[in-house]
């Protein structure tokens, strides 16, 4: 090989390698979009799951009749508490906002916390949040609320023995929590929950899209999130009574 041939050689290898690093750096970005949005659908999936498995285990239907009137929603499928002398709370879920054009796509949210005191044990199960204030319900998905310091908000635990047929009128936002688990003593903290905005992105392929686009415009859509819709936008207070109890009509189509 003479010396032409072997710059000529040179010079196109030092070409292709920037394009070859583009490519590899592109092939680790595409993988991380596609684990986001695997996550991100599960989540979905997991919350269409724990939101049946709440409305089914309310004999009294108050989430059906609170869903009919409520702002927005959220769902936390896998809350996570734990501690001995401190604990902490957490876990990833989805926002819905009630429309004029019936329950709204999802946003991802994540529920953190923490508290002191005399604790011991571990706890886990999901998180339902019924909002009956719009402007409550923004204040949470955006991370400026903490629920344990706002006066007025009402929490119903299903797994211990409460149920709905208490419901309070004029309170702010309900929650539900289904605990798995052994947990015992008595502690102070807060509740908060933030945006996920990266799972947005991932899941409805346009990066930084508001959560107003898809909440409130309707702009965005992700036909993976059907399922959870057409449960929320089906779900109805029902009069009629079985057996001495209200029944939850879970209906399939879209409101």
């Amino acid at each position: 090989m003479n010396r032409a041939h072997a710059f000529c050689l040179f010079f196109c290898l030092f070409m292709l390698l920037p394009g070859c690093a583009a490519r590899k750096g592109g092939s680790s970005h595409d993988a991380s979009s596609v684990s986001k949005t695997s996550f991100a659908q599960g989540l979905v999936d997991k919350s269409q799951t724990a939101l049946k498995h709440f409305l089914a285990n309310d004999p009294d239907q108050g989430i059906a009749f609170l869903m009919e009137n409520a702002a927005g929603i959220m769902i936390f499928p896998n809350v996570a508490k734990f501690g001995f002398i401190g604990s902490v709370k957490g876990g990833s879920g989805v926002a819905c906002a009630r429309t004029n054009r019936g329950w709204s796509y999802p946003v991802f949210s994540a529920m953190g916390g923490g508290s002191f005191g005399l604790q011991l044990g571990i706890k886990r199960g999901p998180v339902l949040i019924v909002f009956m204030s719009r402007e409550l319900f923004d204040d949470a998905r955006e991370g400026g609320l903490s629920f344990d310091g706002r006066g007025g908000f009402t929490i119903f635990n299903i797994s211990e023995g409460h149920d709905t047929s208490s419901l309070v009128a004029g309170v702010d936002a309900y929650m539900f929590v289904d605990w798995e688990g052994f947990y015992a003593g008595a502690a102070v903290g807060g509740v908060a929950v933030s945006g996920r905005a990266p799972l947005n992105d991932a899941y409805y392929g346009v990066d930084n899209v508001s959560p107003e686009e898809i909440l409130y415009e309707g702009v965005r859509t992700n036909f993976g999130a059907n399922g959870l819709r057409e449960l929320l936008n089906g779900t109805r207070y029902e009069e009629k009574k079985k057996d001495g109890n209200h029944v939850p009509v879970l209906g399939s189509s879209m409101g």
